[in-house]
């Protein structure tokens, strides 16, 4: 009489091989069938396409010609995209000299994409304001020997509706630049 082996588990080798058969060919079925159901997820589109933005405004969309050093494919309808990284435009700037009067003491903002705000100095206080908040403080830069250089930046920008007042309110030596769009 033959004996049948069984592990702890309780599991026949028998019943290994039968799962481990089972899962092979469920692999080899999904393995068939993913490409077929991936492109099916994606669909074509022939012909025009109205697309909006968020305030009911028209997109614009451009063919985009070879891409990159090997000059891979471009998109035939690439849609339009804007990116406000790195800056873009010279907003305002403030310098806490009062020797200097062509840079003003402070600058208001207003209705525009702040991507940056760069400080520099040895003696300076900068304050920022915001209008929206009724003239509250939201940002300082404190500049000294030892904390001579700071500021920020924004990869989407930080877009203002109500304006924000950059000043100097103490010190002789710094000045601020904000950058933006």
């Amino acid at each position: 009489m033959r004996e049948v082996l069984v592990d702890l588990f309780e599991v026949s080798a028998r019943e290994k091989r039968s799962t481990f058969v089972k899962v092979v060919v469920a692999c080899l079925i999904a393995a068939v069938l993913a490409p077929p159901l991936a492109q099916a997820a994606v669909t074509r589109i022939k012909g025009t396409v109205k697309i909006k933005d968020s305030g009911g405004g028209a997109i614009d969309s451009a063919a985009t010609g070879p891409l990159g050093i090997f000059e891979a494919a471009g998109s035939n309808g690439a849609v339009a995209t804007r990116n406000f990284a790195g800056g873009g435009g010279f907003l305002g700037a403030v310098d806490c000299d009062a020797a200097t009067t062509v840079v003003p003491a402070s600058s208001e903002i207003n209705n525009s994409i702040v991507t940056a705000v760069l400080v520099s100095g040895s003696d300076a206080t900068f304050e920022v304001t915001a209008a929206a908040l009724g003239g509250a403080k939201v940002l300082e830069f404190d500049m000294d020997a030892n904390n001579n250089q700071g500021g920020f930046t924004s990869p989407t920008g930080l877009t203002l509706t109500a304006a924000l007042t950059f000043t100097c309110t103490a010190g002789t030596d710094g000045n601020l630049v904000v950058l933006g769009q």
